[in-house]
């Protein structure tokens, strides 16, 4: 995957996840939807868009894990023994965005 460039919209929902909102909501579904809610529909649109083109190239764990660090969160989203959870957790995000 060549070097994705994470549009605003993305940037600003991932900021949404820092230390301590996890227990915001009661479990990661919830906590998603707590997340969207900061976004208006177009912004949803834009985020929907990026993460399905995004994972349609089928992008290493590690290249998923470099572009959420990098779009501002200081939470990380991490799995045991390299298990696919930043891309679990994208396609969740995209999942509920209607």
């Amino acid at each position: 995957m060549s070097e994705v460039k994470a549009p605003p919209e993305f940037c600003h929902l991932v900021r949404s996840f820092y230390q301590g909102s996890l227990s915001e909501g009661k479990d990661d579904r919830e906590w998603i939807a707590l997340a969207l809610r900061m976004l208006d529909p177009r912004s949803k649109s834009v985020v929907k868009q990026f993460l399905t083109d995004l994972l349609a190239q089928k992008p290493e764990e590690k290249e998923l894990q470099e572009l959420w660090n990098s779009a501002g969160s200081n939470y990380y989203i991490v799995g045991k023994h390299e298990h696919e959870a930043m891309r679990s957790f994208l396609t969740m995000i995209r999942d509920q965005i209607a």
